[in-house]
């Protein structure tokens, strides 16, 4: 049996100055990978339409680090995601990193894919080098039928052709083998760093709901900051954390203030894994009144810190709460969201912390889900693909 030093990791996001955590998620995986013994190299382009904007066409290859993660990227002009040109543009370019890649490294045993631009270019890599690929699909445009009406036309052989095609969650299995009659389809979760995130009994002495999170409509913190003042008509002991940073804060900031809610209603900013950690752990319970959500690796963070969830009904979530570790929401719904977090205010003693942890990381851990993935990459190294 070959080792899986081969598998190679194409990202369809990656950091940048202008969104300094896009695609981390794809590098953590990563690395929790290799940290399980699975040997494999990142690369993915990171091209912005700022340098079009500038006339500066220069294209570089870089290798970078993002939190000690090392990848290599290919840099320079690159049109919005909406164009049908920006595909195949992010295809050509990734095409000579890759190229410059297999000069250095020989030809991967597997590439995987990340997001659906990656599996684009893998399809047609696959083609040219006669490489298998496999894919993660992560963006809630699925679920919501977002994408631009030339999506379809690029991504259906490329899905198909796949030798997996994963979905971090059951309803974006099924939103996507809806839309391309998938055989080849299967629902592998997202994971993270269970040293990071433990349950611990110091709690903060006012009874604390949190949520973190990019700050974006999609979010719907707005509906949660009305819904936690109707909930505060009936207990006053609480407060509310919001953790993250984005589009709407100062939107956010407002409503809070214009509702006298200064003293209940802390805005962190962004912070670091190690601050969400240490927040989660001094909770009680996590809320997220998302429209929509893919997985939520926030709700899986604050699993592993052994607190219940009340989470809206977002579809991702599905997969993460039950019963025993918390309730499903109305989504929209401020009176509802309200009434939820009376609910789990006055049964909080009933959730058992320890048992919330412990199931989440007998599902969700990194070597649970990890082996997932080393299952799927050794299929692929046999006699006939040996070189």
């Amino acid at each position: 049996m070959n080792d899986l030093n081969t598998v190679l990791f194409i990202a369809g996001w990656l950091p940048n100055e202008f969104k300094p955590q896009s695609g981390d998620f794809i590098l953590y995986q990563a690395q929790l990978l290799r940290e399980e013994g699975v040997h494999l190299d990142v690369i993915g382009c990171d091209l912005q339409f700022k340098y079009i904007l500038k006339a500066d066409w220069k294209f570089k290859i870089l290798s970078r680090s993002y939190k000690k993660i090392e990848y290599d990227v290919l840099e320079g002009p690159g049109y919005p995601n909406r164009l049908k040109i920006s595909y195949d543009h992010w295809y050509k370019k990734l095409r000579l990193l890759f190229i410059d890649y297999k000069n250095r490294n020989g030809l991967p045993r597997i590439l995987h894919a990340h997001t659906s631009r990656a599996i684009y270019a893998a399809s047609k890599l696959k083609k040219e080098f006669q490489i298998p690929y496999i894919g993660t699909i992560h963006s809630s445009n699925f679920l919501e039928n977002k994408f631009p009406s030339w999506h379809d036309e690029h991504m259906d052989d490329a899905f198909n052709q796949a030798e997996k095609i994963i979905a971090v969650s059951t309803a974006l299995r099924e939103a996507v083998d809806n839309k391309y009659s998938l055989k080849n389809s299967l629902v592998i979760p997202n994971f993270t760093n269970t040293d990071l995130f433990s349950y611990s009994e110091k709690k903060d002495n006012v009874f604390t709901f949190i949520s973190t999170g990019n700050m974006h409509s999609i979010k719907r913190y707005d509906i949660l900051i009305h819904a936690f003042k109707l909930f505060l008509n009936t207990t006053s002991n609480c407060q509310l954390i919001l953790v993250g940073d984005g589009k709407e804060t100062q939107k956010l900031k407002s409503i809070v203030s214009n509702l006298g809610l200064e003293d209940k209603i802390t805005f962190t900013g962004e912070v670091d894994q190690n601050m969400i950690s240490q927040l989660l752990k001094k909770s009680h319970v996590y809320i997220q009144t998302s429209r929509v959500e893919t997985f939520c690796m926030s709700i899986l963070e604050a699993l592993f810190s052994g607190i219940p969830i009340l989470s809206t009904d977002s579809l991702g979530p599905r997969d993460l709460i039950n019963s025993s570790n918390g309730i499903l929401m109305k989504k929209d719904d401020s009176e509802s969201i309200a009434s939820e977090m009376l609910t789990i205010f006055n049964s909080y003693t009933n959730f058992n912390p320890q048992q919330i942890e412990e199931m989440a990381k007998n599902l969700f851990s990194p070597r649970v889900v990890a082996q997932k993935y080393k299952d799927i990459y050794k299929l692929y190294f046999n006699s006939e693909l040996a070189r």
